[in-house]
């Protein structure tokens, strides 16, 4: 996470000083998750018939990520296996052995103060929230190997671009 602020009170210094130029101030946010891990796991059914969880087997020289990933199909699911319920073992998969789509997102701020008397100010100010408007990715939301649509993504992370303004009288 990075995080900027500028202003622009700085042109004071030059010779032209006017109040449109003074009192300015830019903000951004910027926020990269390079890496965002996923854990699987594999659905079973004990003796009893209960349902519990434990991790799958990885199925050896078989790519877990597709040669294209899209949101449909973000990691194949038949790189992995589900254990036998009669073995009452875990798989051989690791934690977090999967990576998500990676996420970046700038947040921009904009304000303007406006002197209205000697006591009186107006200060506009605009927010955009995910500035530039790409779509960010959740996770796969089903990670149990062995169900249905699962290493397929149907949420995003961050909502799309949202534009806020606000007008401020200080006295």
């Amino acid at each position: 996470m990075c995080s900027t602020t500028y202003s622009k009170n700085s042109l004071d210094r030059l010779p032209v000083r006017n109040a449109e130029l003074s009192n300015r101030r830019l903000s951004s946010t910027r926020t990269a998750l390079l890496m965002r891990l996923v854990e699987l796991s594999a659905a079973a059914f004990n003796h009893l018939g209960a349902e519990f969880y434990h991790k799958p087997f990885v199925i050896a020289g078989v790519n877990p990520y597709p040669a294209q990933r899209t949101i449909a199909q973000w990691f194949d699911p038949a790189a992995f296996s589900i254990p036998p319920a009669s073995c009452y073992c875990y798989g051989n998969s690791g934690r977090d052995v999967l990576t998500g789509p990676r996420s970046s997102n700038l947040d921009l701020t904009a304000a303007k103060r406006f002197r209205i008397t000697e006591s009186a100010n107006l200060a506009f100010r605009a927010e955009f929230f995910n500035a530039l408007n790409h779509p960010q990715f959740a996770i796969p939301g089903n990670t149990t190997i062995g169900s249905n649509g699962v290493g397929s993504i149907s949420a995003t992370a961050r909502p799309s671009r949202q534009i806020q303004f606000a007008l401020r009288l200080v006295f």
